[in-house]
């Protein structure tokens, strides 16, 4: 039994001395390693007897190492953390005493704002805000054209805006509230109507949207004639009701539109993609 136990004890030495932990400095050990040694050692000790004293002694002697670096090692954390805790203390002390001034740099930035929204027209508010639009900028688009219908409650460009914004946003409800109300005012504004048919399209009332990207869209071909309404760039609604109309599966009308369009625009990767999903389903 005692050459049994000296052997154990020569073999926590060697084990030390391998793994670096009799001579590594506390600041360098890592703390998964100790706690390895300390459940080997624990373990050691359930099997060892304690009639061999000598070894017992050598033994308590690696525990006490391991957990004297153990120690050290929770002691340098709680210094960190302490170090973390006193900088942000420094630094809301600094927020703190500079209160004042943050407080009037932001108040003079806002009145800045609302002096020259108070002294811009409508229809400037509402071109900076299709300015933000277009840079995809839609919480700046949606605050210009807000401040825009307050000037004019019933500027359509800025209805419109407004109704576009909101379905970017992804609140279609809202949308399709703005565009019912801009439609009271101009029931023949292209925009507004396309706007509307987009939001219920994208809610699913498909045959409320298909009404609406109908009339949009014969609308624009009754103004500008399809060649030269291509030619512009000015079919979103087409597009549109070529969607609903694959969405309800009405592959005859998707055959029939997307034809009149690839007469114009043959190469319209878009328009051929749905021709050929209705050739293929039909």
């Amino acid at each position: 039994m005692p050459q049994r136990i000296a052997l154990r004890t020569f073999a926590f030495f060697a084990l030390l001395t391998a793994t670096g932990l009799s001579s590594m400095p506390a600041d360098e050990a890592d703390e998964a390693t100790v706690q390895s040694e300390l459940e080997r050692i624990d373990q050691s000790l359930s099997t060892m007897s304690t009639d061999d004293f000598e070894g017992v002694d050598s033994v308590r002697k690696l525990v006490k190492q391991a957990f004297d670096l153990q120690m050290k090692l929770q002691a340098e954390r709680i210094e960190r953390a302490e170090l973390d805790l006193a900088r942000v203390k420094q630094q809301y002390a600094e927020r703190l005493n500079s209160s004042d001034e943050i407080v009037e740099r932001k108040v003079i930035e806002l009145t800045k704002v609302a002096e020259s929204d108070n002294t811009m027209p409508a229809s400037l508010l509402s071109t900076e805000g299709w300015k933000a639009w277009g840079q995809r900028d839609y919480r700046t688009a949606l605050t210009r054209f807000e401040a825009a219908l307050k000037k004019d409650p019933k500027y359509i460009h800025a209805i419109n805006g407004l109704g576009w914004t909101h379905i970017h946003l992804q609140e279609y409800d809202k949308a399709i509230e703005i565009f019912k109300s801009a439609m009271k005012l101009d029931p023949n504004h292209g925009g507004v109507t396309n706007g509307l048919g987009q939001a219920l399209m994208l809610t699913g009332r498909f045959d409320e949207a298909e009404a609406m990207l109908t009339e949009a869209t014969e609308f624009t071909i009754k103004v500008n004639g399809e060649a030269k309404a291509i030619q512009l760039q000015i079919t979103a609604s087409w597009f549109g009701l070529v969607e609903t109309l694959m969405r309800q599966k009405k592959y005859d009308a998707v055959i029939e539109w997307t034809e009149r369009y690839l007469k114009h625009d043959p190469e319209n990767e878009r328009m051929k993609d749905y021709l050929e999903k209705a050739q293929a389903n039909k």
